[in-house]
């Protein structure tokens, strides 16, 4: 079983290093990470050639999220695609909490599992109090939560290109009228 893990990465570099930390830190043995450079000014790039996981970049003229989420589909090899947006991070033990799941449901195609927010390290202390979000860990249909078989991905098809923001709540409708076992 490979798993295989898209990063797209649109001028990120203060957070990429994290985010691929965070996922190397999953201690899974067969996986592959491919970061999506879409066209970054920064050193996002380079920040990815040089980490210390088993780190593929891909750099493409800027197009959006979801053509780079199908670009990394593209390059993926892994028999199970998940997705991690490059200014997030996975708590310690996501992904084995996830692929459990597949362990105990061998029909479940499909896992999506808890989103926690949280503010980066360093906000300003006024702009913090002004904010308002639920900290606590919360089901979530999001991309960064979801751990899916590659058949049923492909099943589903790809994200939506012509689509800026919403990409995953279409897909996610797509993947229910296909049928993927959640």
């Amino acid at each position: 079983m490979r798993l295989s893990v898209v990063i797209p990465c649109y001028d990120a570099a203060r957070f990429l290093a994290a985010a691929l930390d965070s996922v190397v830190e999953q201690g899974v043995s067969d996986l592959e990470i491919i970061v999506i450079d879409d066209g970054s000014s920064d050193d996002s790039a380079a920040i990815a050639r040089s980490h210390r996981g088993p780190v593929t970049c891909v750099s493409q003229p800027n197009a959006g999220i979801a053509p780079a989420r199908n670009a990394g589909v593209r390059h993926a090899r892994g028999d199970f695609l998940a997705f991690l947006d490059a200014d997030d991070v996975w708590t310690a033990g996501s992904l084995a909490a996830r692929l459990a799941v597949f362990d105990q449901y061998p029909s479940t195609e499909c896992v999506f599992g808890a989103l926690q927010q949280f503010l980066e390290p360093g906000v300003d202390p006024l702009l913090a109090a002004r904010l308002e979000f639920d900290a606590s860990p919360a089901a979530a249909r999001f991309a960064g939560t979801m751990l899916i078989r590659r058949q049923a991905f492909l099943r589903a098809g790809p994200f939506d290109a012509s689509l800026r923001v919403g990409e995953m709540m279409e897909w996610v409708a797509r993947a229910e009228s296909a049928g993927v076992v959640v």
